[in-house]
């Protein structure tokens, strides 16, 4: 989520939430229902659905 702020603060929302997606997918690999979380990220429209489903995962 942090990584995502900051492509925010350089790119702009519009811009980051597609641009931290290749990376985000990175980031999951093996954690149990990534697949699912990997969908759910490929299929979001804007950085805010992208940090809704970040919060499902945050210690």
């Amino acid at each position: 989520m942090e990584l995502l702020d900051e492509m925010n603060i350089f790119y702009g929302r519009q811009k980051a939430y597609k641009l931290i997606k290749p990376h985000l997918y990175s980031f999951l690999t093996g954690f149990n229902g990534s697949k699912e979380m990997r969908g759910e990220i490929n299929n979001a429209k804007s950085a805010g659905e992208i940090l809704q489903i970040l919060k499902k995962i945050e210690i």
